[in-house]
Parts: C-alpha cells; sequence; structure tokens
C-alpha cells in the first residue's frame, strides 16, 4: 500500500488551512482582540488615507486619529484597518467616531465599526421621527419649524 499517495493530499490540504489561518491571524488578531477586550473611547478623524481594496469587498483604510478615553489625556494615535466598502462613507475627516484602544498599548487603536453604525442608524432613526412631527404639525394647520 503506498502511504504517501494516501496521505499526500491531505497534508497539501492541511498545510494551506494553517497558512491560510496564519495569515488570517496576523491580519485580523490584535484587532478581534482589542475590539473585545479595549479600553472604550472616541476619537476624531484627523486625517484618511484609502490604501488597499481587496476582492472581499473591503478597503484598506490609515486614520490618524485624536483619541479621548475617560480618564487619560487626549493623545494622537494611527488607525489601520480593513473596513467592509458599503460603510467607507462613514468615515470622514472630522468625525467622531467610537474607538477601544488596547490597554497594554494606547498606540494601537481599532474604530468599533459596530457602535458606530449604530450610532449612525439612531440618529437616522430619531431624524424621521422629527421629520414625522415636523410634517404632522403642518398637516394640522400648525406651523413647524424648518430646520
Amino acid at each position: 500500500m503506498n502511504t504517501i499517495g494516501t496521505w499526500a493530499p491531505l497534508a497539501i490540504v492541511a498545510v494551506f488551512a494553517l497558512v491560510w489561518f496564519g495569515y488570517w491571524k496576523v491580519k485580523n488578531g490584535p484587532r478581534d482582540r482589542v475590539l473585545k477586550k479595549g479600553r472604550p473611547g472616541e476619537a476624531t478623524i484627523v486625517d484618511k488615507n484609502e490604501l488597499e481594496r481587496s476582492e472581499q469587498k473591503t478597503i484598506l483604510i490609515a486614520l490618524v486619529v485624536d483619541v479621548r478615553i475617560p480618564g487619560q489625556a487626549e493623545y494622537r494615535a494611527p488607525v489601520r484597518q480593513w473596513f467592509p466598502r458599503y460603510v467607507t462613507w462613514l468615515i470622514k475627516k472630522g468625525d467622531v467616531v467610537p474607538v477601544r484602544v488596547d490597554p497594554n498599548d494606547p498606540q494601537v487603536v481599532f474604530v468599533d465599526g459596530d457602535l458606530a453604525l449604530k450610532r449612525i442608524q439612531d440618529q437616522q432613526a430619531a431624524e424621521r421621527e422629527e421629520g414625522e412631527r415636523r410634517q404632522a404639525a403642518l398637516l394640522r394647520g400648525g406651523k413647524a419649524e424648518l430646520v
């Protein structure tokens, strides 16, 4: 029985899987850890640079941000993070975004994309409700202040 012929395809798949897992951990490992266990704060985007587009519909963006964490002085830090293409319009100079900071290294900062998207959705819902109230007042013959 030829054992090399039996194990060779399995070994090739195993090596490929290990290489892919290693690449994924290097790309996403610190981000996942910091987003789960990092210190929450907020940051103002000072500069934005789109570096790379991937085939998976993500964009690597480099940011310079002014970070504010409760109990600490404000400081400037870099952010280098992959974002889905559909949220890149949410990231603009001057915007304040929620961040998570590595407790062991304050220069390791990631934008909390889920929280940022929730804040925007909440703001849009509040604007829709205000618009509905304003239009209802106008339809009742009252006056509404235009915003």
